[in-house]
């Protein structure tokens, strides 16, 4: 059992181009402790673009290649849950109605 803390990361209101580089950037560094937890939480998050998704599928990658690092995404807006269905994402991620609920999963 991983004695690290869940990391909560809220996404900005637009996850596009424009800022994507950023946000990336964070989530890896986020993930960069062995054992590493995060969620990311959209309950803010009202617009998705192809490069916002682009980041998610890459973070996605990197911590699919270490075992004992994990990913959660949490809170998505009606929009943003749209974009996930819409695209078939939603198989590939663990998405939680809430940030508390994605953190508990996280901690098992």
């Amino acid at each position: 059992m991983s004695s690290e803390k869940v990391q909560i990361v809220k996404v900005a209101k637009r996850l596009d181009a424009s800022n994507v580089t950023e946000f990336k950037q964070a989530a890896l560094k986020s993930l960069e402790p062995e054992n590493a937890k995060l969620v990311l939480n959209f309950s803010e998050t009202s617009f998705l673009d192809s490069a916002g998704l682009g980041a998610l599928v890459s973070i996605l990658k990197s911590t699919s290649q270490d075992r004992n690092k994990k990913l959660a995404l949490a809170s998505l807006s009606v929009q943003v849950r749209q974009i996930f269905e819409l695209t078939k994402l939603y198989r590939l991620f663990d998405i939680y109605n809430s940030t508390e609920e994605a953190k508990s999963e996280l901690e098992d």
